[in-house]
């Protein structure tokens, strides 16, 4: 639960970003919409799998935390791919 407070605010930003980025103002594509929903299950499935892991000695934040940094690495590096791909590939 706190590894969706923490991820929201960065997702809305990052959304936002890439839109921005797209060259000439394009509209959004397919490609854009499956990009999104692609990236947000491979981080959901992330966030799932690292908080099934037994974090012996650890806190109880701790988990949250190594969640929410992978997912955001996930997200970030899943749109500059989708970004670059649209602005030099596409």
């Amino acid at each position: 639960m706190i590894t969706a407070f923490l991820l929201a605010p960065v997702l809305a930003i990052l959304l936002w970003l890439y839109t921005r980025l797209l060259p000439k103002r394009s509209p959004l594509k397919f490609f854009d919409y499956a990009l999104f929903t692609i990236v947000i299950i491979i981080s959901a499935v992330f966030v799932h799998f690292v908080k099934k892991t037994d974090w012996h000695g650890a806190g109880p934040l701790w988990p949250e935390l190594v969640a929410a940094v992978g997912a955001y690495a996930i997200l970030l590096g899943g749109l500059a791919a989708g970004l670059f791909w649209r602005r030099y590939k596409g």
